[in-house]
């Protein structure tokens, strides 16, 4: 019964797809066509996703809705009177410096990015806070704001959501990198499986990885010779619900994907890869890649609360990037 009703609802959105694609792929810009693709290419993985979801129906409906929002609804949030670091040209003062900078990225499918509604967050940590992340619209880095431009062009973000970016500001203000200076990249596409990130494939995902790397390394570049790059990736569920690849198959994919990664940030970055408490088939994976790179570090997750079956909430989330940072401060 369930599936019969997932099949007539999945039939409908299709359609309501196919119309809008048809009416509005002439009339709306090139960035605008681009997230129209990108939805597209999406739409079967949410719909394999909600095959297994507890609430089907809300999930399906609820990410469809809110890409087609987000095709047409630009961001909320003006970068305006704010300043920002340069992506490319000269130093704001004319001189590089060597004060070591710390660069973290955030990269994978829905749990890297954006997922948990800032209801649950207290208004404090609400806002703009004292780090800088790259504005993946402009390219240019800029005060982060969660509320603002914490989930631009994050495939299947909700409004008005934030993931470790929050607690990743939270971690700044107590002080937990010393005073250095943070900038936030996030890579992440929710619903992704590891073969979109492919050279070639059809998501465009591998040249926006290439884009915002290049920018904010040019950025930084221009301010001090010394960057530090750290990386919180979380890959695999998505993979796991779809069951096209196996074991082996998706380590290698893996693999190859962080190796590419590593390419695009000067090949010294320092990882932590989280393994999953309710998805395991690719535990064992994850861990092999870890075990064969020493700047590659494991986090457990078995227990951390889930605010649906896919994604951890609010308390989980915090609790991951602190583990995660406290463990890349040590490689």
């Amino acid at each position: 019964m369930v599936l019969k009703i997932l099949k007539i609802f999945g039939f409908i959105i299709l359609g309501v797809f196919l119309v809008l694609f048809g009416i509005s792929f002439s009339k709306v810009s090139k960035s605008s066509k681009t997230k129209l693709k990108d939805a597209w290419n999406n739409f079967l993985q949410l719909f394999k996703l909600a095959k297994t979801s507890s609430n089907p129906i809300k999930l399906l409906l609820g990410n469809t809705a809110e890409a087609i929002k987000n095709v047409f609804t630009p961001s909320s949030y003006s970068p305006t009177n704010i300043t920002t670091v340069p992506s490319s040209g000269g130093t704001t003062g004319g001189t590089v410096s060597n004060e070591e900078v710390i660069l973290m990225a955030f990269a994978g499918e829905s749990n890297a990015g954006n997922q948990v509604h800032n209801d649950h967050a207290s208004p404090s940590e609400i806002g703009v806070r004292n780090i800088k992340i790259l504005n993946n619209s402009s390219l240019v880095f800029e005060p982060l704001n969660i509320s603002g431009n914490n989930s631009i062009d994050q495939f299947a973000a909700p409004a008005n959501s934030h993931g470790w970016d929050l607690g990743l500001a939270n971690l700044v203000d107590a002080g937990a990198f010393g005073g250095k200076k943070v900038f936030l990249v996030n890579l992440s596409q929710g619903g992704s499986l590891i073969g979109q990130y492919n050279e070639g494939a059809d998501t465009n995902y591998r040249n926006k990885i290439i884009a915002r790397a290049n920018a904010a390394m040019t950025a930084l570049r221009s301010i001090t010779n010394n960057i530090t790059v750290y990386m919180v990736y979380s890959h695999g569920i998505n993979d796991e619900v779809a069951n096209i690849l196996n074991e082996n198959q998706f380590e290698t994919a893996t693999q190859n994907h962080l190796n590419f990664l590593n390419s695009q940030f000067g090949n010294n970055i320092k990882v932590v890869i989280t393994k999953f408490g309710a998805f395991l088939k690719f535990n064992n994976a994850l861990q092999n890649i870890v075990n064969s790179n020493s700047r590659y570090r494991a986090i457990e997750t078995v227990g951390l609360s889930l605010q649906d079956a896919y994604h951890w909430g609010y308390s989980s989330q915090k609790y991951i990037i602190t583990e995660s940072v406290n463990i890349l401060k040590t490689i």
